[in-house]
């Protein structure tokens, strides 16, 4: 009797162990991912270098967080004017793995004579090698405007668009008076507004909560997206460069 019983057991055995070899038993062997994704949520890539690039997705969930460019300071008409900070954008997005996810990172605005240059868009795209026009391709961010010497008017801070939060950068400050110093617009952080440069500044206009660029005062704006200031004597700035992030 035991002897059967021993004997239908092994056949029992070895049948489910041809049926699982041919892959007829359902989740027998495991299934392996796909995707070949290997995400923590820890795995972060920053690019600073102004410019487009690309690198190959693995199929895992992404957020992509953009800061943009800072505007440059202008003094040479009727006024002085600080550069304004660069805006930000998030999003997550899961590209498919082998899909190709470009990005640009802004350059500084330019610090000028009559007109200061504004700073460079900055972008994500899991779609195409451009800047995205919807929210299920990426997000973008418009740099900061250049100080215009011609004008009162204050430079306008740059924006985010298509992410899931989206903040603004800090606007320039526009004055007659070029015997004080002063300071430019900060960049937004990936949590809040930037801040808008002030006259007669005594330390750099505070970047946006947490991580944007502080606006210069008398100096250079700050990596990513201050805005330039303007320092007496000595002049105008340039503002800082943008930058990019992805992480999974």
């Amino acid at each position: 009797m035991i002897g059967r019983i021993l004997a239908g057991c092994f056949l029992l055995f070895a049948l489910g162990h041809a049926i699982a070899q041919v892959g007829q038993v359902p989740g027998w062997p495991p299934l392996q991912p796909a995707t070949g994704c290997v995400g923590t949520g820890t795995n972060t890539t920053t690019i600073t270098t102004a410019g487009g690039g690309s690198f190959v997705a693995n199929g895992c969930q992404y957020t992509f967080k953009v800061w943009a460019g800072g505007g440059g300071s202008a003094a040479g008409g009727t006024s002085l004017s600080t550069g304004a900070g660069g805006g930000t954008c998030v999003i997550q997005l899961q590209p498919a793995s082998g899909t190709t996810v470009f990005y640009n990172v802004g350059a500084l605005g330019a610090a000028g004579g009559t007109t200061g240059g504004d700073g460079g868009n900055s972008w994500f795209n899991i779609a195409s090698n451009a800047q995205p026009t919807l929210n299920t391709q990426g997000c973008f961010a418009t740099g900061g405007a250049g100080g215009n010497g011609g004008s009162l008017a204050s430079p306008a801070g740059g924006s985010g668009s298509l992410g899931s939060s989206n903040f603004t950068g800090g606007n320039g400050v526009a004055t007659t008076n070029g015997s004080i110093n002063d300071s430019g617009g900060s960049g937004a952080g990936t949590a809040g507004n930037g801040n808008a440069g002030v006259t007669s500044c005594v330390s750099n206009s505070t970047g946006g909560t947490p991580d944007g660029g502080a606006g210069g005062c008398a100096q250079a704006g700050v990596q990513p997206g201050g805005g330039g200031g303007f320092q007496t004597g000595v002049g105008q700035f340039n503002g800082g460069a943008g930058k990019v992030s992805y992480t999974y």
